[in-house]
C-alpha cells in the first residue's frame, strides 16, 4: 500500500508542477512514471486539458490518444480473465481491490472526456450518438463502481455520513422500455463486489450460467465474499477512491445536464440523465479530499460558474449569476496553492471580465501570460485580452489581437480572419475590411456535413457580406459611405457580443454607446433585418428597463416581417435573428402575469419551428431551460 500511496502522491505532484507553471518538470515527471496508472492518468488529465485551452485539431486528437491508451493500459489490468487468475492464486489483497477500484473509475473518466471531446468538435450527427454511448458506458461504471465505493465507505466511516451521490435516485439507470433491458447489466470492466451476491434467476442453474457469462464476475462473488479484503483498505485510500468517482460523476452531470435537446432525448433513450445539483456536491466533494483529481474539480466548478453559467444565462436572470460569481470568487481565495497558476489567473480574469472589471481582467490576463510561456496558454488568454478590448469597444485593439491569433492559432483560422476583417471596417478601415472579406470568401468553401457549427455561421457571415460589397461603391471612401460602412461592421461585431453573451460584461458607458449605434443606423446600415432591434433589446435588457427591452424586441419580429401565426419558411435568411429575438421576448413574458402565455408560444415557437440556425447547440439549450422554466412556473400558478 505504501509503493501505491507514493504513485498518487507522484500523480497528485504532476498535476501541482502543471498548474503552477512548471510545465517541463511536470513533463519529465510525467515521462518517468508513465507505465504507472496513477501518473498516467494525470498526465492524460494534462493533456485533456492542452486540448480544452485552444481546440486544435492536434491537442483534441492527442488527448483523444491518451484517453484510449489510458483505457487499453486500464481494461487489460482489470479484464476478467486477470481478475479469475488473481481470484484462483488468492492475489486479490486489499491493495490490488483499491487498485483495481481506482482503474475502473480512470476507465469511466476517459470515456467521459472522449464523449466532451466529441461534442465540442462535433463534426457530424454521428458525434451525437458516439459522444452519448460513450457517456452511456461511463454511466455503467461509474454505477457499479460506486456500489462498491460507497459500501466501503460507510463501514469505514459510518452510515450517517453525507456523501456525494447517494442520495440522489439518478445513480439507478431507470431503461423507457424493454428493448434496454440487456443494457442494465453490469460491465465487463467491472470489479468484483464483496458486497453483492450470485444472481440466481428463477431459472436456476440455467439462469445463473446465463447472468454468468453476461456478468462474469458475478462467479467470483463468493471466493471474495469470504475474504472481505476491503475490511483493510486504510480510511484515508477509501475516501480518496470516494473523491476519484465523486469527480467523474460530477463532470459526467454536468456534460448531461447542458447537451443540446436531440442529444438530450437520445440520452433519456439511454435511461439516464443529468442533474446539475449532483454535479456541484460531488465535485465539491473532490475539491476537498486529498485526491489528484481535488484541483481539477476547483477548475471544473470554475468553469461552470464562470464559463458555463454566465453563457447560458437568460435575461433579467442577474441575481443568480451574481451569486454564481461569490461562489468563483470564494474557490479562488482558497486556491493558495495556485495563487499564481496562469490557469486561475485566466478564471480570475473571466470573473473580473463579467464583473465588467476590465482593467482587472486584463492585468489578470498580462500576468497569466507573463508566468507562463506555454503556447496554449498565451492563446487562450490572447483571446480573452481580444474579447475585453470588444466589449470596450476599442477596434483597433481588437483588431491587434485578433490579427495575432490569426497568424499564430491552429483553431478556427476562418473565424480570426473574420474578427480581423469586422474589427477593421468597424474601425474605419473599410478598404481593408473589405479586401479581407473578399479574400477569405474566395478561400473559403461551402459548407459541408462534417464543418462544426462555427464553421457554418462564418462561412454565412463571409457570404452576406460580400454580398453587401457588391453593393458598395467603387470608391470606398466616397461620401458618407465610410459612416455607413463603419457602422455595418459595427452591427457584426455587436451581433458576435450578443451570440456569445458578452453584453452583459459591457460597462454603462459602453452600453450606451452601443445603444446609440442601433438607434441612429438606418435600414440601409443593417447587416440583417431586425438585428439593430435585437440587440437594442438587450441593452435595454441590461438596463433593467423591461418596457423598452420588450419593445424593440417586438420591432426586432415586426422588422422580420414575423407572426406566430405564420408558416415558418425553413429557407427564410438570417433566421436566428427570429429565434433570439422569440427566446428574449419569451423569457420576458413568461416573468409577467398577462404575458405569460404568449411568452411560451413563443418559446415554444423558437424550440420547434426552427432549425439549423446560427449558434443552434448553444441557444437551443437556453431555449430549453427557458421552457422549464415557465413549465415550473405554471406548476406554481396551478397550486395557487
Amino acid at each position: 500500500m505504501e509503493d501505491n500511496e507514493q504513485d498518487f502522491e507522484r500523480a497528485r505532484q504532476g498535476i501541482a508542477l502543471l498548474l503552477n507553471n512548471k510545465e517541463e518538470e511536470a513533463e519529465s515527471l510525467f515521462a518517468k512514471g508513465k507505465d504507472n496508472v496513477h501518473i498516467a492518468a494525470s498526465h492524460c488529465f494534462a493533456r485533456f486539458m492542452n486540448a480544452l485551452m485552444t481546440f486544435e485539431e492536434e491537442r483534441v486528437q492527442d488527448a483523444l490518444d491518451a484517453f484510449k491508451e489510458m483505457e487499453k493500459m486500464c481494461a487489460h489490468d482489470v479484464g476478467w480473465l486477470t481478475s479469475v487468475r488473481n481470484s484462483v492464486f488468492s492475489s486479490t489483497d486489499s491493495q490490488t481491490l483499491a487498485h483495481r477500484l481506482e482503474e475502473q473509475i480512470i476507465l469511466a473518466d476517459c470515456q467521459v472526456g472522449s464523449a466532451l471531446l466529441t461534442f465540442l468538435i462535433q463534426r457530424d450527427k454521428s458525434a451525437f450518438v458516439r459522444g452519448g454511448w460513450a457517456l452511456r458506458k461511463a454511466w455503467k461504471i461509474y454505477q457499479h463502481t460506486y456500489s462498491q465505493i460507497l459500501n466501503l465507505y460507510r463501514r469505514t466511516f459510518g452510515t450517517n455520513q453525507n456523501v456525494p451521490g447517494s442520495e440522489f435516485p439518478l445513480w439507478q439507470v431507470l431503461p423507457r422500455d424493454n428493448t434496454l433491458a440487456d443494457l442494465q447489466s453490469p460491465t465487463d470492466w467491472a470489479v468484483p463486489s464483496a458486497a453483492s451476491t450470485p444472481s440466481t434467476s428463477s431459472n436456476g442453474i440455467r439462469g445463473f450460467l446465463s447472468s454468468s457469462l453476461r456478468t462474469p464476475f458475478s462467479l467470483l462473488t463468493s471466493a471474495f465474499s469470504a475474504s472481505q479484503p476491503e475490511d483493510n483498505i486504510p480510511p484515508n485510500v477509501v475516501a480518496r477512491l470516494m473523491a476519484g468517482v465523486s469527480f467523474g460523476y460530477g463532470i459526467f452531470q454536468l456534460c448531461v445536464s447542458y447537451v443540446p435537446p436531440p442529444l438530450l432525448r437520445f440520452i433519456h433513450f439511454l435511461g439516464f440523465e443529468g442533474d446539475r445539483n449532483a454535479a456541484l456536491s460531488a465535485l465539491n466533494f473532490t475539491r476537498q479530499s486529498n485526491d489528484f483529481r481535488a484541483p481539477l474539480a476547483t477548475l471544473a466548478l470554475l468553469w461552470y460558474h464562470t464559463i458555463l453559467c454566465p453563457f447560458f444565462a437568460s435575461s433579467g436572470n442577474g441575481e443568480k449569476v451574481k451569486k454564481q460569481l461569490e461562489v468563483a470568487e470564494d474557490l479562488l481565495t482558497d486556491s493558495t496553492e495556485f495563487r499564481e497558476s496562469a490557469l486561475f489567473l485566466y478564471f480570475e480574469g473571466r470573473l473580473n471580465r463579467i464583473k465588467c472589471n476590465t482593467s482587472e481582467a486584463l492585468r489578470c490576463y498580462e500576468n497569466a501570460v507573463k508566468g507562463n510561456p506555454q503556447r496554449e496558454v498565451q492563446l487562450l488568454c490572447l483571446h480573452e485580452v481580444a474579447m475585453c478590448h470588444l466589449i470596450q469597444l476599442d477596434y483597433e485593439k481588437g483588431h491587434s489581437c485578433f490579427y495575432t491569433l490569426m497568424n499564430q492559432s491552429r483553431w478556427s483560422n476562418n473565424l480570426y480572419n473574420y474578427m480581423v476583417a469586422i474589427t477593421a471596417g468597424s474601425s474605419g478601415k473599410i478598404e481593408d475590411a473589405v479586401s479581407l472579406i473578399e479574400d477569405l470568401h474566395s478561400s473559403i468553401s461551402d459548407p459541408k456535413s462534417d464543418d462544426t457549427g462555427l464553421e457554418i455561421l462564418i462561412w454565412r457571415r463571409v457570404t452576406l457580406i460580400s454580398k453587401a460589397i457588391k453593393k458598395f461603391p467603387a470608391d470606398v471612401n466616397s461620401g458618407d459611405f465610410g459612416l455607413y460602412g463603419s457602422t455595418y461592421f459595427q452591427l457584426m461585431v455587436m451581433e458576435f457580443l450578443y451570440m456569445y453573451n458578452f453584453l452583459p460584461s459591457c460597462s454603462d458607458e459602453h452600453l450606451d454607446a452601443i445603444l446609440d449605434v442601433c438607434l441612429s443606423c438606418n435600414y440601409a446600415a443593417e447587416p440583417m433585418a431586425g438585428l439593430r432591434f435585437l440587440i437594442a433589446g438587450s441593452v435595454w435588457g441590461l438596463h433593467d428597463d423591461r418596457e423598452n427591452s420588450i419593445s424593440c424586441f417586438r420591432q426586432c419580429l415586426s422588422a422580420r416581417n414575423f407572426s406566430c401565426s405564420d408558416t415558418v419558411n425553413p429557407d427564410i435568411p438570417d433566421k436566428h435573428i427570429t429565434v433570439f429575438a422569440l427566446y428574449e421576448l419569451g423569457v420576458l413574458l413568461i416573468d409577467s402575469t398577462n404575458g405569460f402565455d404568449e411568452g411560451k408560444e413563443m418559446l415554444t415557437k423558437a424550440q420547434n419551428d426552427f432549425k439549423d440556425y446560427d449558434n443552434e447547440s448553444a441557444f437551443s439549450v437556453k431555449i430549453n431551460h427557458a421552457l422549464q422554466l415557465s413549465k415550473r412556473k405554471s406548476e406554481e400558478r396551478s397550486s395557487h
